[in-house]
């Protein structure tokens, strides 16, 4: 089964990926409010690995699935859309130093933020982990 992570999300809409499973003919997305909502069907056909769900409501929290059609259902992902009118957003960090011990990231300050949250994964695990929340 696939992991599946965000890829970008704005106020309306959400871009979902995953690894693409060898063999595989179709993918099954499918997206639940997380407060108790029922799953819906993004799409059950698509073959590739990849899509934009768009007319979602801003501010709300959100849980993603994927399958290889016919199987079983990745972990589900939880993201939230932002604010109406698109709340602020920050450049991507760039990577400053990568050894074998650790990775050095940068990025530029985003007005008026109080702290940052760091998240990491390697690419063969589809869970985040927090590498910081206290950042300032």
């Amino acid at each position: 089964m696939p992991w599946v992570v965000v890829q970008d999300v704005e106020d309306a809409s959400v871009t979902l990926a995953w690894e693409a499973v060898a063999g595989a003919q179709a993918y099954e997305v499918q997206l639940a409010e997380e407060a108790g909502g029922d799953w819906t069907v993004v799409s059950d056909k698509l073959q590739s690995t990849m899509v934009r769900k768009k007319n979602l409501v801003p501010g709300t929290a959100y849980l993603a699935r994927v399958r290889v059609a016919g199987g079983d259902f990745s972990d589900p992902l939880g993201f939230t859309t932002l604010p109406a009118g698109g709340g602020q957003r920050m450049e991507a960090p760039t990577v400053q130093l990568a050894d074998g011990e650790g990775i050095t990231v940068a990025w530029k300050e985003a007005a008026g933020a109080e702290a940052y949250e760091v998240q990491w994964r390697s690419e063969s695990m589809g869970e985040w982990q927090g590498a910081s929340s206290t950042l300032k």
